[in-house]
């Protein structure tokens, strides 16, 4: 009976997914549709990272929305999925691209809240000392990051979607530890620079209201 009901819920749980991540779509293409048609939006350096989250955030969710249709067939479940290696493959890429990238440009936005208000740095100057280093460094390195586990042969069937798992355990069991490490260490550290610097946000913002 348990088995029964557990299967009887996942039509349910699919269903919020496409629904949350269509959302979430239908959000990012907004946002990014804004940016793009707006000179004045573009050329601020607050609506390019904004742009940036909504890219990664847009690739990550059409992989989401797929959910389990672009998994493996496994004999668990046969029944749901009806993807490939290949569409395996993209899915885990893009969920663990969005998985390294959206975490730290969401803190590098944070970090502009505090360099643009606290320290009062003009656009100009954010441009230059700022922006475009977040831009240098967080896109590529992410994408370097994440086109290794595609050699590897990292990425299968994860829940709903895919992503680093081991898949190959004899082979990979160490190697995709590390990888589903370095996913969870960026999201703790960008947690981290999230929250330091919202603290110093209030602190100054508690500091010239007195």
């Amino acid at each position: 009976m348990g088995a029964e009901l557990q299967a009887a819920d996942w039509p349910i749980i699919f269903f919020i997914l496409r629904v949350t991540s269509g959302l979430s779509i239908f959000g990012s293409i907004w946002v990014i549709t804004e940016i793009l048609l707006d000179k004045r939006k573009r050329s601020m350096c607050y609506h390019r990272l904004i742009f940036a989250i909504s890219f990664f955030n847009l690739l990550a969710d059409i992989w989401f929305y797929v959910g389990e249709r672009a998994q493996i067939p496994t004999y668990e479940r046969r029944d749901w999925k009806h993807g490939n290696v290949t569409t395996c493959r993209f899915s885990g890429f893009s969920v663990y691209l969005g998985t390294l990238a959206i975490p730290w440009y969401n803190a590098a936005l944070t970090m502009y809240y505090y360099i643009a208000v606290c320290r009062g740095w003009e656009e100009d100057k954010l441009r230059r000392n700022f922006e475009r280093y977040v831009h240098l460094t967080i896109g590529p390195i992410s994408l370097i990051v994440a086109i290794v586990p595609l050699f590897l042969d990292l990425y299968g069937v994860f829940y709903t979607y895919c992503f680093v798992v081991q898949y190959h355990a004899e082979k990979s069991f160490l190697m995709s530890d590390i990888f589903e490490f370095l996913a969870l260490l960026t999201l703790f550290l960008s947690a981290c620079i999230v929250a330091i610097c919202m603290i110093l946000l209030v602190s100054f913002r508690y500091s010239i209201s007195i």
